[in-house]
């Protein structure tokens, strides 16, 4: 598949590559490392390719040498992760909130990261959060009312139930 020699070169431009941050171009110049790497043979790129993002040494078709094995622990999930920014890049990761004190009301200052690592953050006041809960549960309930969504929307119940008992102990206090 790719020889030791070939196997250096491409470490050096994976390298070179991945001391940028990741962004949703990064995977596509992965992908051309590894056809460069593999003499431009397609299959043998593809076969590599998917062999280091399920991290399956086997999988490359060859008995991994010493530096296949180093190669696949250093790039593997770093791959992995460039594929994800790539497809889902501008979805949410992860939301936290923060309550502060303003001299009125309570704030709350929340930070949203995206899956490509770029983050924002916004301050709302309780009026705020409702809206942005009530504008949410519209999309959920338009997604229950289209045929072809419906069933993405019943994949989430089981959430949607959590949130409403929830609700439920909010409104009995």
């Amino acid at each position: 598949m790719i020889d030791d020699s070939r196997l250096a070169i491409l470490k050096t431009t994976f390298q070179r590559i991945l001391a940028m941050p990741i962004s949703r171009a990064t995977f596509r110049d992965l992908q051309n490392a590894i056809l460069a790497g593999t003499s431009s043979n397609s299959e043998s790129a593809t076969q590599f390719l998917n062999a280091l993002l399920l991290g399956d040494l086997k999988a490359t078709g060859n008995k991994p040498s010493p530096a296949i094995k180093e190669f696949f622990e250093e790039f593997s999930v770093k791959t992995r992760v460039a594929k994800d920014v790539s497809e889902r890049g501008e979805y949410l990761s992860a939301i936290t909130s923060d309550t502060m004190y303003h001299p009125v009301t309570p704030v709350f200052l929340s930070r949203m990261r995206r899956i490509d690592g770029n983050d924002f953050q916004f301050l709302a006041d309780p009026q705020g959060v409702l809206s942005l809960i009530t504008h949410f549960l519209g999309r959920l309930n338009d997604l229950e009312q289209n045929d072809s969504t419906y069933d993405i929307a019943n994949k989430f119940k089981n959430e949607i139930k959590e949130v409403k008992t929830s609700l439920d102990k909010l409104l009995k206090k």
